[in-house]
């Protein structure tokens, strides 16, 4: 299966209500994604409220920040 892993506790997105969360359990095995009746990988999600969910990991996306390194904070103008 070809599917990108995601570490417990790295922070993602779940692009399907654009919330960010942390990642608390995957499930990938086949046998038991068949048992629960899912057709792909599940992410659980723990999200800043307390809530979890299950969500399909193919809507799951790695939280990029953007920083600024030289620390100037100025703003660019085009």
């Amino acid at each position: 299966m070809g599917t990108k892993m995601y570490e417990i506790g790295s922070t993602v997105v779940n692009t399907q209500s654009m919330k960010q969360g942390s990642v608390c359990a995957v499930i990938i095995n086949e046998n038991i994604l068949e048992e629960k009746g899912w057709d792909e990988p599940k992410i659980q999600l723990q999200y800043i409220s307390g809530l979890r969910e299950w969500v399909p990991m193919s809507k799951v996306k790695t939280l990029l920040i953007e920083t600024d390194p030289t620390g100037g904070g100025e703003c660019l103008e085009g």
